[in-house]
């Protein structure tokens, strides 16, 4: 049978949260994490450090858009009108 798409591989939905308002890498620049779907360890940061982007105002899994066995994920940065496919593998899983 066919597993679902993750970033870890555990075959558990994984959890993409945005923090759009986020001054980690600049001010107001933003970040993404990515959470296990089975413990809830955090697998993966995606910080911005463009001031004023707002990376992750959105942030949703896609599935495997590109064929290499892992959660794609589409990413906004509201204030650039910008949209980002990140690859899940990229995560470390």
């Amino acid at each position: 049978a066919a597993r679902p798409a993750t970033s870890d591989h555990d075959g558990k939905v994984d959890l993409i949260v945005g923090s759009y308002t986020s001054s980690d890498g600049a001010s107001q620049a933003g970040k993404v994490r990515v959470f296990s779907g089975a413990t809830g360890r955090l697998l993966r940061t995606i910080t911005s450090t463009t001031a004023g982007e707002n990376l992750g105002f959105d942030a949703v899994g896609v599935g495997d858009t590109n064929g290499n066995g892992s959660i794609d994920y589409l990413v906004s940065a509201a204030s650039l009108d910008t949209v980002y496919l990140i690859d899940g593998r990229a995560s470390g899983g």
